[in-house]
């Protein structure tokens, strides 16, 4: 912004030189009817500067591009969260996901006995613990197919 100031700067110089140029030019005319090459250089100047400072106006700092960009790329919702969490995306049973993976899934397992169902009718520990352990028996049986017979 330093320099876009500087360059504001600098065209209201050139405008104030261009002014008492043609000021000057004014008086020259009566005794010289033909315009000065150093107007028309001025005057080119002046436009070229202000068209830089424009464009300087209206570029964008990275900051600005990378928030317009989020701004764009969020999934524009159709419900409106019913969890008080507006600014977040729409998940499940009008909630964001952080919400419906807390309050929202109420089912309760039916193969282990405890609160919350995971998938495959257990709780989260309960999957856990089954699928390892049937991890483990196929790197075992695994292990025996590759030993070799004495």
């Amino acid at each position: 912004m330093n320099f876009l100031s500087q360059l504001l700067t600098n065209s209201a110089n050139i405008m104030r030189m261009n002014l008492q140029m043609l000021q000057k030019n004014t008086h020259q005319q009566e005794k010289d009817p033909q315009p000065s090459a150093e107007i028309n250089v001025l005057q080119q100047n002046l436009l070229q500067n202000l068209i830089l400072a424009q464009q300087l106006k209206s570029v964008q700092t990275p900051q600005q591009q990378q928030m317009a960009l989020t701004n764009k790329s969020k999934k524009i919702s159709k419900r409106v969260n019913e969890c008080g969490h507006s600014d977040k995306e729409h998940y499940a049973k009008g909630m964001c996901n952080n919400c419906y993976h807390k309050f929202g899934r109420n089912k309760k397992p039916w193969i282990c006995g405890h609160e919350k169902l995971y998938a495959q009718g257990l709780c989260q520990n309960c999957y856990i613990n089954k699928y390892n352990q049937k991890r483990r028996t196929n790197e075992k049986i695994e292990e025996k197919e590759e030993e070799p017979d004495n």
